[in-house]
């Protein structure tokens, strides 16, 4: 369930002098060492301290992060006792600081980290804000009152999240949260304490968290009174929620996008995050072979290949092969002339071997017949030209960009391939929710003046993964 660290250092710095040394209380492994995750193949990475519960789901810091920022942490007055949840993407320099950060910063009882003092009282009895000694406190310290605070936008723009959201705690049990950190070995935690830890327990508690989440909760005095601030909300949203019409030609009808009010997109995110946590996507299988599209979204792409009826198919990032697998075989329905050009960095052994697919799509007839793959990168300018001159002057000419989802690549595949998009076809950015092909996508709508659209008229099965993607070209 969890990728291991790939180095894991053990550091004596002053911040730790609190924790107690004993080897049996509980937290004192996690709370002395610093696990580093290889994040090559993430776009960003949710810390959730051991001791916080997990409220609702929070794809609001993805969507923060993926505008740029190195991180996303809580704010407000719980923040410093409750600042366990971080949505993270640090630069290599960044990583750098905090670890010089992690052995140099001078931690005290009577000043704090490097004598910037405490946060305000979390409760009316106490005297000062929790000593936050721990990795969370110091992730707290580092990024909103250390030295790197205020020196970028991205330090400057962290803590957008409330915790008081996330992680709820009766506020009597606040106060004595410092005496509760550490339980006698063999002994069990107060009832009223925190949900106490253990690094060994990792999977055990992510399974109860979830079946938390999901059971029936008894009321929380004052919980219901805590809003979303404004900038929870995704800007793609709105608060009506417009009913789908019966569409006979959707390429004529007049449709408003699908906009689901707040109670519907908390339970939408929540399928989306059990999607992605039990990497759905990685076992659905077209014909046998592996199709990393939502069904929704498939079902949509149905819909578009129908109503265009395209002479080409270019898809950036091939990966197992099952979408060209999955679009030749509609389009022997739909035009059997059709003609799909797959890109990707890697030849489909590689994808083949990764997966341990048990079918070859190019062993199938529906492969066989229109599909090409080219090895290299998207945005190469031989593999631009290649593909310029194999589509040639088709009269029809649809695109999918899903390879490589940062932001630069995006620009750089939308601007060589969206010339070959016929009018009334499409380009489809996938990934929007990621955040940085959202942001290329809407960009590049912007600068057509009216010559390209997010035809919204595409997510009207509300849940997709591409909302704002559905570029169609109107001239």
């Amino acid at each position: 369930m969890f990728d291991p660290p790939f180095t894991e250092e053990d550091f004596t710095s002053s911040h730790l002098e609190t924790i107690r040394s004993s080897p049996n209380c509980c937290g004192y492994a996690e709370f002395n060492s610093l696990g580093v995750w290889e994040l090559t193949q993430y776009s960003a990475v949710l810390l959730m301290e051991l001791d916080t519960r997990l409220m609702r789901p929070v794809p609001e810091m993805f969507r923060c992060i993926a505008q740029g920022y190195d991180f996303i942490g809580a704010s407000g007055v719980w923040s410093p006792l409750n600042g366990g949840v971080f949505a993270l993407r640090p630069s290599k320099e960044v990583l750098h600081n905090m670890k010089i950060a992690l052995k140099t910063a001078n931690y005290s009882t009577s000043s704090g980290y490097a004598g910037t003092g405490f946060p305000p009282p979390h409760h009316p009895r106490a005297k000062t804000g929790f000593a936050y000694s721990t990795n969370q406190g110091f992730l707290h310290w580092f990024f909103l009152h250390g030295s790197l605070a205020g020196k970028s936008v991205a330090l400057r723009k962290a803590a957008l999240v409330d915790m008081c959201v996330y992680n709820f705690q009766k506020a009597e049990n606040v106060v004595d949260m410092p005496r509760q950190w550490c339980v006698d070995a063999g002994s069990k935690p107060q009832e009223r304490a925190k949900i106490l830890h253990k690094y060994a327990g990792y999977e055990l508690l992510v399974q109860n968290r979830l079946q938390e989440a999901t059971a029936p909760r008894e009321a929380v005095p004052g919980f219901e009174d805590v809003k979303l601030s404004s900038s929870f909300a995704p800007q793609s949203l709105s608060s009506d929620f417009v009913s789908p019409k019966r569409r006979s030609d959707p390429q004529k009808e007049n449709l408003k996008a699908v906009r689901p009010p707040a109670s519907l997109q908390r339970a939408l995110d929540m399928y989306e995050h059990a999607y992605e946590q039990e990497k759905l996507h990685q076992k659905q299988r077209f014909l046998g072979v592996r199709f990393g599209q939502d069904p929704p979204d498939a079902l949509v792409i149905q819909e578009i290949l129908f109503d265009i009826k395209p002479d080409v198919i270019i898809e950036t990032g091939t990966n197992s092969g099952g979408s060209a697998l999955y679009m030749s075989f509609l389009m022997e329905a739909i035009n059997p002339d059709c003609k799909i050009i797959t890109l990707d960095l890697q030849p489909l052994d590689y994808w083949h071997a990764k997966w341990h697919q048990a079918v070859d799509p190019r062993d199938s007839i529906y492969w066989k017949r229109r599909v090409t793959q080219l090895v290299g990168s998207s945005v190469s300018p031989e593999i631009a030209e290649k593909v310029h001159k194999m589509v040639g002057n088709a009269p029809k000419v649809l695109v999918s960009l899903d390879s490589h989802h940062a932001y630069g690549h995006v620009v750089k595949e939308i601007e060589l391939y969206s010339p070959l998009v016929t009018v009334g076809s499409y380009m489809i950015v996938q990934d929007t929710k990621l955040g940085e092909p959202m942001k290329a996508a809407d960009e590049f709508v912007a600068k057509q003046k009216g010559a390209w659209r997010n035809d919204e008229r595409r997510e009207y099965l509300i849940f997709t993964q591409h909302r704002n993607g559905w570029l169609q070209r109107l001239r």
